[in-house]
């Protein structure tokens, strides 16, 4: 008997030994696994977990001027490249500078511009809800997340389009107040409300696809807008008054002496528009929660212990596309410079005449070609032309040159 239990705890410690063994060869074949083809050096997919069933991570990052270095164009490349990978979760980080076709705002000021930029701003929240939740294209239906740094002026709407926003601490969202004095002084007052209302309909209509209440958009965009809110259960409860137990917005008034100070605005002390931070979107249901790192994201996603963050080419998609449209603008300007100074040279004959009709026209063209290609985020003062009126004037120009070559004659 007692050699049959010998026996027994040999096999068992045997046994033991050779899951181990087996244990540990899977390991060092999984941390020897060669690259993909397709990856290139550093660019490798970050694992973290079991491979087999990580959450599938595709991360795009706004930076720089949104309308510019971030458009409808380029944004369609990037979700394709995002549709190829299949990820479970798309995160949208928007840290934008604040500016306005190059000119640099302040924090805290407003940008009564940026509702000009809500046909953009709709086209980009179509793109990430409407074309993943109904294309067929997507035989996989990731998860939309947006996390906000710096969300100011017209790329401030985006983030609502989306079910889950996160923010960082030192997060800013806003900068679209003062709807109220747009097109002040011009024209009847009637006509200037009605043109605000549509704008403002507009925003609400895309904080709707996220579920955001639109309190909270009209506190962000009306100077004139009441808003005070209290809370019961930890839930908002919003009072168009000043009957709720916080103030968030007073009317602006200036005459009653209500208008924010300078001082005041530049601390972020104001209250005659809404901009969010990371407590306040907190407290009025708007953030998921608080993230400073891409490991706390991740655990605030539920996915930190097992997920992989894939190797996509968002951020050179939307490097090339800003990158283009600088030097698209130097090209138009240079080409213009070149348009002024082409001559007919001597003797002036027919050769001649045709000769520089169509230097000319190869110079239109070239225009051309640079603006229907980046016209979306041309700047008008770069290239001293409104683009839409300046692709039109070429097309004539290119017409009339071609009529001139017609009626010419030896």
């Amino acid at each position: 008997m007692r050699n049959t239990m010998r026996r027994l705890a040999g096999f068992i410690a045997a046994g033991a030994a050779a899951l181990a063994a087996t244990a540990l060869a899977g390991a060092d074949a999984q941390s020897a696994r060669p690259a993909r083809p397709d990856q290139p050096a550093g660019k490798q997919a970050k694992l973290v977990g079991d491979a087999a069933e990580a959450a599938k991570i595709y991360m795009i990052t706004f930076t720089g001027e949104y309308g510019r270095d971030e458009s409808i164009t380029p944004m369609r490349r990037v979700m394709e490249d995002a549709r190829k990978l299949q990820p479970d979760i798309i995160v949208v980080k928007v840290d934008c500078e604040f500016k306005k076709f190059g000119k640099e705002k302040r924090d805290f000021e407003p940008d009564l511009g940026s509702f000009d930029q809500m046909e953009s701003v709709r086209q980009m929240a179509v793109l990430v809800t409407d074309d993943i939740d109904f294309g067929a294209e997507w035989a996989k239906k990731p998860r939309m997340v947006f996390w906000v740094k710096k969300a100011l002026g017209g790329v401030a709407f985006l983030p609502f389009a989306c079910k889950e926003i996160y923010y960082t601490s030192d997060a800013k969202h806003g900068g679209i107040g003062y709807l109220d004095l747009l097109f002040d002084g011009v024209g009847d007052e009637v006509v200037r409300e009605k043109q605000r209302s549509l704008r403002l309909g507009r925003a609400i209509g895309i904080s709707a696809k996220g579920g955001y209440d639109d309190h909270i958009i009209k506190a962000m965009a009306r100077a004139d807008y009441v808003l005070s809110v209290s809370f019961e259960g930890g839930k908002p409860t919003w009072h168009e008054d000043e009957s709720g137990d916080i103030l968030l917005t007073d009317d602006g008034n200036k005459e009653a002496g209500r208008r924010d100070t300078v001082e005041d605005a530049v601390r972020y002390r104001g209250n005659d528009v809404l901009t969010l931070d990371a407590e306040w979107a907190s407290r009025l249901g708007v953030s998921r929660g608080t993230c400073n790192t891409d490991e706390e994201l991740f655990f605030a996603l539920g996915v930190a212990r097992n997920h992989e963050v894939l190797p996509g080419k968002a951020d050179s998609i939307l490097h090339e596309w800003g990158k283009g449209v600088s030097d698209g603008e130097l090209a138009i300007k240079r080409l213009r410079r070149e348009l002024r100074e082409v001559r007919v040279k001597p003797p002036a004959e027919y050769a001649e005449r045709t000769a520089a009709r169509g230097r000319r026209k190869a110079i239109l063209k070239q225009m051309l070609e640079f603006l229907t290609r980046y016209e979306e985020s041309i700047n008008p003062d770069a290239i001293e032309a409104n683009p839409p009126n300046l692709i039109q004037q070429i097309k004539l120009q290119i017409d009339q040159i071609d009529q001139e070559q017609r009626r010419d004659k030896r």
